[in-house]
């Protein structure tokens, strides 16, 4: 069984070096031809999927899309489920990563993005921005929504979403396809491979590039689809850009 995982390709918020979060951000040029070009890996890989997952934001949604029409497989099912959105970024949603240098201590910034328990100010309840607002979760208790998350708060419903429907796909021995977002990503990985919750910071992920996940054995190998310099050069940017924000030991 094969579960492939791939961040949504690049969008205005990445970009523009802006937090996005839950805000409904959209692939740019470039993260639609991501996007193409993952379904072209997977493609040229020869992995066929019966089944697929998305989150409920456009750049999931969208990348999802795009690879799927690449791989001649917009027919099979698509199950979209906000539990694999993005991490809730709270306050910080919206505001561009170097402004907001200037109103947040930087090692509490990167506290914030990067470790695993690190929670930037949560909205206000009336404030515009909380997803109790949002029509996509309109059938949800709003009590339940985050208002801002750490990435371990973020583990618990990505968690939940893979236990209940992308493994029951894999016990029936199905290929599955998840596009998720950079933090969802790392919040699964962190599970699935069993790394230690202090490492998680050095772990960043590519946008736009498959990572397949085999089960060998009971535990899961890895492997990224693609050309291996541009896999390196984009892992160089993420970590580029969170060095904009500076770094002090969390350990």
């Amino acid at each position: 069984m094969t579960v492939v995982l791939v961040r949504h390709g690049e969008s205005d918020f990445n970009r523009e070096h802006r937090f996005c979060g839950w805000l409904n951000g959209q692939l740019t040029a470039k993260g639609r031809e991501e996007a193409i070009q993952a379904g072209q890996a997977l493609s040229a890989d020869g992995i066929r999927f019966q089944r697929a997952f998305c989150s409920v934001l456009d750049r999931s949604i969208d990348s999802l899309n795009l690879m799927l029409e690449t791989l001649n497989l917009e027919w099979i099912e698509v199950v979209k489920d906000w539990r694999l959105n993005e991490r809730h970024y709270g306050e910080l949603q919206a505001q561009s990563k170097i402004d907001s240098i200037h109103a947040y201590p930087k090692d509490k910034l990167y506290e914030w993005r990067r470790s695993f328990e690190g929670c930037p100010p949560r909205l206000a309840w009336d404030d515009p921005m909380h997803p109790r607002f949002d029509p996509r979760y309109r059938t949800l208790d709003a009590e339940m929504l985050p208002a801002g998350e750490s990435l371990a708060m973020t583990q618990v419903r990505v968690l939940a979403c893979f236990d209940e429907l992308i493994r029951p796909c894999l016990n029936r021995h199905e290929n599955v396809l998840v596009s998720l977002h950079a933090n969802s990503m790392r919040a699964l990985l962190q599970t699935l491979l069993n790394t230690p919750p202090e490492t998680i910071d050095d772990l960043y992920i590519p946008t736009g590039v498959p990572l397949v996940l085999n089960d060998v054995k009971g535990e899961f190998v890895t492997r990224y689809l693609g050309d291996e310099a541009l896999i390196r050069q984009n892992i160089r940017k993420q970590k580029d850009n969170v060095a904009l924000l500076g770094k002090k030991n969390l350990r």
